[in-house]
């Protein structure tokens, strides 16, 4: 006895795959979330992705307080007070 398949490939173009997500009220971080334990490595990817800036913004104010921060009054700070510093303004704005 032969299974008739029924044709599904309508169902499940890409268009239509992209669609049914677009509808969802769920976030990016929601869909990953709930997606941890049945796509653990991209799950992973998606966290080292998504915490990437979308913008060169920030890196660009960073190097902006670097230079004031390595004023000649300041020419004897440490690598890791330099480093420290610049953490916590990244942090706090």
């Amino acid at each position: 006895m032969q299974r008739v398949r029924k044709n599904t490939s309508a169902d499940t173009t890409p268009d239509t795959a992209v669609s049914s997500h677009l509808k969802t009220k769920e976030s990016i971080l929601e869909f990953w979330e709930n997606k941890k334990l049945t796509m653990p490595e991209l799950y992973k990817l998606s966290k080292i992705i998504l915490a990437a800036p979308a913008t060169q913004v920030s890196v660009e104010r960073l190097f902006s307080a670097l230079k004031f921060i390595l004023s000649l009054l300041r020419s004897n700070l440490s690598k890791e007070l330099v480093n420290d510093i610049l953490v916590v303004r990244c942090n706090h704005f």
